[in-house]
């Protein structure tokens, strides 16, 4: 009986472990996985470039981001659907919740 009871708890805490590593190994994979934010945190400083909803593009230097993907460009073009460019600007903020995409080399 007690043998029994022992196998019992030792299976218990074998599932407990398995479902904490489990937990573990889908957490450690999130943050190795190809997290857009890691690759922004990789364009600091460099040219990158911003394609809004609307068809609007920007390029410009990465000066800051936050976690909703809002942007804060130096040095920035601004260019229309036909690839004209419309305007310049020092240093502009462009929301996250516009944003298309994002091209990490934006030359």
């Amino acid at each position: 009986m007690r043998l029994e009871i022992f196998f019992k708890d030792a299976s218990h805490y074998l599932n407990e472990i398995n479902k904490k590593t489990l937990v573990e190994n889908k957490i450690m994979a999130y943050n190795n996985s190809r997290n857009p934010l890691r690759a922004l945190q990789k364009r600091l400083n460099n040219n990158i470039l911003i394609r809004l909803k609307d068809g609007t593009e920007y390029k410009g230097k990465l000066k800051e981001y936050d976690n909703f993907m809002n942007v804060i460009l130096t040095d920035a073009s601004e260019f229309n659907r036909e690839k004209e460019e419309t305007d310049k600007f020092e240093e502009i903020f462009v929301r996250g919740n516009n944003v298309l995409f994002i091209i990490p080399d934006g030359e």
